[in-house]
């Protein structure tokens, strides 16, 4: 019998330790030898339903099967090696156009052959394929429609001079945050792709610009607020000047000329000289707190309190004319003060130390005169003759 080349060669090496490098000199592969896969033994899981004296009763079953080699995606393996037949889970239509996803095992009105099992193991396959196709091109189609709104929102950012990134955090060369329509913070960066590169830097250089705009601006309103202090300044000296000359003593005009006048000494003269019309009203006093404790303890349920100074409030409020008193004195100091601005002032004390709200409060008013005198602003406040505490 007439043998090939690599057989006869391997026929006069045989037994010898050698065999497989002598054919491997020669430039031959040696022969392969290849196993058919054995089958897989599996655990199938399935429901068994039949009907009771009129009701449905349902048995959880399992079958013990053997898948053929090829069909090896069908079998599941867990953690412990426990080969299960994948039954579940399966997709199928549901209510509204959508696909609704069966975690249960299936149910079989008899005991289901193998060759049903695997049926139905294939259709649940086939299934999950598609749903997982179907979840792939979504998610592809989300992919894509992210990256359309992010490229024009960078587009919208870059031709609009006016549109600013987030500043919390600051926008920095390679990253910023711009916001979407929604108000959801997207961030860019200098590895995106075109247009979004494009965003960070320029960010940045937005950033930087209005940074500097505000030092400007700040500064520009600093000197502005400065001059006018200068100019309310040189208009005070001007007019302390001419009172000085007109109203000061001998000794105040040779102290002015000298510049050692204090102001303050300058504006009692000026108080004074304003107020005179108004000499006969007291000055108003202010509720203390040992006032407001004696009215609070002349209460048979609060006469033991002691009121803390931390827990003493007063709220000040402006109100109208509510009394025949406030009103004369109203009318009696717009004649004397022609120019003046009027206004009552209730005073409301009370101890904030009390946590049921029932604490009496102590109540007085007062009168606000608020008058303009060249380029100062004279205030006082008056007692209300008449009245509780005048």
């Amino acid at each position: 019998m007439l043998m090939s080349g690599p057989a006869w060669l391997a026929r006069e090496n045989r037994g010898k330790p050698d065999a497989g490098r002598a054919i491997r000199c020669q430039g031959l592969r040696p022969p392969i030898i290849t196993t058919m896969p054995s089958p897989i033994q599996a655990t199938a899981t399935y429901v068994r339903t039949e009907t009771r004296q009129g009701r449905v009763v349902r048995h959880v079953e399992q079958l013990r099967i053997t898948v053929p080699a090829h069909e090896a995606h069908l079998v599941r393996v867990d953690e412990r090696g426990h080969a299960t037949l994948a039954l579940t889970p399966r997709y199928e239509p549901g209510g509204g156009g959508e696909i609704a996803k069966i975690e249960t095992p299936p149910e079989y009105d008899e005991v289901p052959t193998i060759e049903r099992l695997l049926d139905d193991a294939r259709m649940a396959a086939i299934t999950r394929a598609a749903h997982y196709e179907r979840r792939k091109r979504v998610r592809r189609d989300e992919e894509i429609a992210r990256k359309a709104t992010r490229a024009a929102l960078a587009r919208r950012f870059l031709d609009d001079p006016s549109a600013r990134a987030s500043t919390e955090p600051p926008p920095m060369l390679r990253v910023c945050w711009l916001l979407d329509e929604a108000g959801s913070r997207v961030c860019f960066r200098a590895t995106d792709p075109a247009p979004g590169h494009l965003v960070p830097p320029e960010a940045r250089r937005r950033y930087h610009a209005d940074s500097e705009a505000r030092k400007r601006a700040r500064q520009a309103a600093g000197q502005d607020r400065a001059e006018a202090d200068q100019a309310v300044r040189r208009d005070r000296e001007a007019f302390i000047r001419e009172w000085v000359l007109t109203h000061g003593t001998r000794d105040q005009r040779e102290r002015f000329d000298a510049g050692v006048l204090p102001w303050n000494e300058v504006i009692r003269g000026l108080e004074a000289t304003a107020w005179a019309p108004i000499a006969a009203y007291r000055a108003y006093e202010p509720i203390q707190l040992a006032e407001l404790q004696t009215h609070v303890r002349a209460r048979p349920a609060w006469a033991h309190v002691t009121l803390h100074p931390a827990a003493f409030q007063i709220d000040h409020t402006l109100i109208e004319a509510s009394t025949p008193a406030q009103s004369k004195v109203l009318d009696d100091l717009a004649q004397r003060l022609p120019d003046a601005a009027l206004a009552i002032r209730r005073d409301q004390a009370r101890w904030t130390g009390d946590t049921t709200g029932e604490a009496p409060v102590l109540v007085r008013h007062a009168v606000r005169v608020t008058l303009r005198v060249g380029p100062f602003t004279l205030k006082r406040l008056l007692r209300i003759p008449g009245e509780e505490g005048a």
